[in-house]
C-alpha cells in the first residue's frame, strides 16, 4: 500500500512545462538529440532548461530501477497511471538513460543533486547508476568525490577514480596524483585509465613504476592495463615475463594472462591483410 502511494505521489508531483511531464520532454530531447535532429531537440531543451533544477528529484528517482509487485501494479492500473512510469520494458530506452540526458543538459547546475547521489558510491550495486550523473555535474563534484579516495569502501574508491578521470579529462596532473597515492586501490585503478592520451614516454615510465610497485594489486592492475595498449604492450613483455616467474602464484597467473593477450594481439596483427601488404 505504501509503495503504491509513493509511486502515485511521484507521478503527480513530476514537474511539468507547457502541460507536459518532465519525462515526456526528456524522451523527446533524447530521441531528437541522439538522432541527429537538433532542430527537433530545441523545444525540448528549452522546456528542460525552464524546468531547471526542479527536475532533480525526478531525475534522481529515474536513475534507479524500480521493482513493482502485483498489488502495486493493480493499484496503478486502477488509478489509470501508466505502468511505464514504474517499469519500462516496452520503450527502447530506459528511464535511466533519459535521466542521464537530463543531467547532461543541466551540467554543473545540477550540483545540488550531489548530496543525493554521492552516498550511493558506497553501494557497489547502485554506484553504477550515479557515476554518469556525477561526471556530468563536473567541477563542483571534484572536491566531494576526492574525499572518497580515503574511504574504507573499495567500491567507492574505484568509482571515485573513474569519476575524477572523466571530469578532469585524464590530465597528466590527475595521473601523477593518483599514481602516487598512498592507497594501493587508488594507485591500481589509476593504471586502468593510463591510456593512449598520455605521451608514450610518460606512459612507459608510469607503467614500469606500476609493474615495480610493492603492492600486488597495483602490479596486477598495471598488467591488465598494459594488455589493452595494443602493439605498444610489447614494450613491456620482458618485464612481464620476468614477473611471471618471480611473484606469488595468483599474481603470476594474472600476469601470464596479460602476456597471452598481448601475444594474441601480435599474432592477429601480423596475420591481418594490412600487415601482409606492408
Amino acid at each position: 500500500m505504501l509503495a503504491g502511494t509513493i509511486v502515485m505521489i511521484s507521478y503527480f508531483s513530476e514537474p511539468r512545462y507547457g502541460g507536459r511531464r518532465l519525462t515526456d520532454w526528456l524522451l523527446e530531447y533524447h530521441d531528437s538529440a541522439y538522432s541527429n535532429r537538433p532542430r527537433d531537440a530545441a523545444a525540448a531543451e528549452k522546456a528542460l532548461r525552464a524546468i531547471g533544477t526542479n527536475a532533480i528529484p525526478t531525475l534522481v528517482r529515474m536513475l534507479f530501477p524500480m521493482d513493482r509487485t502485483l498489488p502495486v501494479a493493480r493499484m496503478l492500473e486502477a488509478a489509470k497511471i501508466p505502468l511505464d512510469f514504474v517499469e519500462d520494458d516496452s520503450k527502447r530506452i530506459s528511464y535511466h538513460v533519459i535521466a542521464l540526458s537530463g543531467f547532461h543538459l543541466l551540467g554543473p547546475a545540477a550540483s545540488n543533486a550531489l548530496p543525493q547521489l554521492l552516498p550511493h558510491l558506497n553501494n557497489p550495486d547502485r554506484a553504477r547508476y550515479v557515476t554518469g550523473p556525477i561526471e556530468f555535474i563536473g567541477a563542483p563534484a571534484l572536491g566531494p568525490v576526492t574525499e572518497f579516495l580515503v574511504s574504507t569502501n573499495v567500491a567507492a574508491k574505484r568509482s571515485a577514480v573513474r569519476i575524477l578521470f572523466s571530469i578532469t579529462g585524464r590530465k597528466l596532473t590527475t595521473f601523477s596524483n593518483l599514481l602516487a597515492h598512498p592507497d594501493p586501490i587508488v594507485r591500481g585503478e589509476g593504471y586502468l585509465y593510463l591510456t593512449q592520451q598520455v605521451a608514450p614516454e610518460v606512459r612507459q615510465d608510469s607503467f614500469l613504476n606500476g609493474l615495480n610497485d610493492s603492492d600486488s594489486y597495483v602490479v596486477s592492475r598495471a598488467a591488465i592495463a598494459i594488455a589493452n595498449l595494443g602493439l605498444d604492450a610489447t614494450n613491456f613483455l620482458s618485464r612481464l615475463e620476468e614477473l611471471s616467474t618471480r611473484t606469488n602464484a595468483v599474481l603470476a597467473a594474472e600476469i601470464r594472462s596479460s602476456i597471452k593477450r598481448i601475444e594474441k594481439r601480435v599474432r592477429i596483427e601480423k596475420s591481418s591483410p594490412r600487415a601482409s601488404r606492408q
